[in-house]
């Protein structure tokens, strides 16, 4: 890739970042979201800036759709180790990380593990781009919703993409923000397994 393309994309990139944090900013809350999770951070003290510290807390029940549109609930995986991985096809490390990610997902898949993709947008980019590459992992359509789970799993900043280790008991064991290559990843989620 030539350097003034590599310039656009990581322009690109980082505009698509700091329109997703002002979405997350100005726009008032998803009236899907619970009046417990809207008012989770004031009753904490913690703001967008604080991530609450998650490690050794139980995961944070949640229900999206997958790429499909079947309602999946984070505990339908919870007989697995899973990595969380918070995305968006507009994110360039994310798009960087995915490949890892999904090789890992078939390399570890009869130990007990999964990957489990949350798209921070709506479903129609989501669909296109696992289509068009094949992501073999299961993809959950977050949207807006996805920035407030985000920040209930640690991620206050709404940093992408961010990954949190979830192991068989439903216990987060680990949190990561930025891409991951697929040691990095597998050595985040050996212990668990």
């Amino acid at each position: 890739m030539n350097s003034r393309l590599w310039i656009i994309v990581v322009v690109a990139g980082a505009l698509g970042l700091g329109a997703g944090a002002a979405v997350r900013h100005w726009l008032p809350a998803p009236e899907t979201a619970s009046a417990e999770a809207t008012a989770e951070p004031a009753a904490t003290g913690g703001g967008q800036d604080e991530a609450p510290d998650v490690v050794g807390a139980r995961r944070p029940d949640f229900r999206l759709p997958d790429r499909s549109g079947e309602p999946r609930s984070i505990g339908d995986f919870g007989d697995r180790v899973v990595l969380l991985n918070f995305w968006a096809t507009w994110c360039p490390p994310c798009l960087e990380e995915i490949p890892a990610l999904d090789r890992l997902h078939q390399a570890l898949g009869d130990q007990g593990f999964s990957v489990v993709g949350v798209a921070l947008e709506g479903a129609e980019p989501v669909r296109a781009f696992a289509q068009k590459h094949e992501v073999g992992y299961p993809l959950l359509v977050g949207g807006r919703e996805a920035f407030d789970i985000a920040a209930e799993y640690g991620n206050g900043r709404g940093t992408l993409p961010y990954s949190v280790v979830i192991d068989r008991s439903g216990t987060i064991r680990a949190t990561h923000q930025g891409a991951l290559t697929r040691d990095e990843a597998q050595a985040l989620v050996a212990p668990w397994l």
